[in-house]
């Protein structure tokens, strides 16, 4: 069983697997209408509504996660193939690591841990999504059921102009159906890139702890232990330089989103929406939680070789030398750290203090 199984599974459910017929070109074509069709209304009732701040709050939520996701989706389809061969590349790594048995069954252990991670990870993007989906619902039922409002205005979880009134039969049935295929590609695509960056830098950092113990220890031949160094630096770069376009627009949509989130948590007076609005910044807040942390993992780990000294030895003197440098993950002028996770939640307080000064 190849541990990029749990990735690769969502990847396909997104037409986003390596080898492409005919069919799956359809499908990814049918995935990019998919989000025009959503994204494009949206995006211009954002700009018409541009003056009622609140509007524009509301729906610049989830017009910016659609987007994060595309972003995602669109850098990995157009990569696929370096991806796939870095995931094989990850895998040969893996193979050839040195022979310490203890650090082996520790990383499986930690394997083991990750993986009800990853599965955990995987629906609290459903529970989200879902709960974003079914909005319209939980509506109707807490105006009709429990307030007895048979006269309220349908509600939908987008607002957005179409050439049609959205509101009108059939019009509302079709875009509610219709708006859990973007929903359902937004989940599987962000669970599987987010996925396989989180398996990328857990694999690379039990490389280097390896790595550092066998260094440690002396027990494997020199060249051999430089060599996997190497390997295992290769890959950790191409990870870095390939994930770096998402890892700009996942840290700035996040800093968006949080901002838009407590914004709306404080203006708004509806109870479903306050609802889906806490679960969509709860994700989106633990994406870029998980993020920082595993990255700041990969960073931490790619420097320990570095901190035991062999002076005297000088076959490591390149070996210390490549160490002292960590692995950093960044994406524009974001780095991936923990430290900038702590700098983007401390400043979403001020920016929604400023945006309610507009309103106010």
């Amino acid at each position: 069983m190849s541990m990029w199984d749990f990735t690769i599974y969502h990847l396909k459910i997104i037409a986003c697997q390596r080898r492409y017929i005919f069919k799956d070109k359809i499908w990814v074509i049918f995935n990019v209408f998919s989000y025009a069709f959503f994204g494009i209304p949206i995006f211009l009732f954002i700009i018409q509504s541009f003056k009622v701040i609140t509007d524009v709050a509301e729906m610049l939520l989830p017009f910016v996660i659609e987007f994060n996701v595309f972003i995602k989706i669109c850098t990995f389809y157009s990569n696929r193939e370096t991806f796939y061969l870095l995931m094989e590349e990850m895998e040969e790594v893996r193979a050839n690591r040195v022979n310490n048995f203890v650090v082996k069954y520790e990383m499986s252990r930690m394997e083991y841990y990750l993986n009800i991670f990853k599965v955990l990870y995987s629906r609290i993007l459903i529970f989200a999504g879902t709960s974003f989906w079914l909005a319209p619902i939980i509506h109707t039922c807490i105006m009709k059921k429990f307030l007895g409002h048979d006269d309220f205005q349908r509600y939908m979880p987008i607002k957005a102009i179409y050439p049609f009134d959205m509101y009108a039969t059939p019009y509302y049935e079709f875009l509610y159906f219709y708006i859990s295929y973007p929903i359902f590609l937004s989940i599987y695509g962000s669970g599987g890139v987010d996925i396989m960056f989180f398996e990328f830098c857990r694999a690379l950092c039990d490389e280097f702890d390896i790595i550092q113990r066998a260094a440690d220890t002396e027990t494997e031949d020199k060249k051999i232990l430089i060599g996997h160094h190497s390997k295992v630096l290769k890959v950790a770069d191409q990870l870095v330089a390939l994930m770096e376009p998402i890892i700009f627009v996942q840290f700035l949509i996040g800093s968006l989103t949080l901002c838009v989130v407590g914004f709306q948590l404080v203006m708004s007076d509806d109870f479903v929406q306050k609802f889906v609005v806490t679960f969509l910044g709860l994700s989106v807040t633990g994406q870029l939680f998980f993020y920082s942390l595993f990255a700041q993992l990969l960073a931490d780990y790619s420097t320990t070789a570095a901190d035991f000294s062999f002076a005297l030895d000088t076959d490591y003197v390149l070996f210390i030398m490549r160490a002292q440098k960590s692995v950093v993950v960044k994406g524009g002028f974001y780095l991936a750290t923990l430290e900038t996770f702590n700098d983007i939640v401390s400043s979403a307080g001020s920016l929604i203090a400023l945006m309610q000064s507009f309103v106010a």
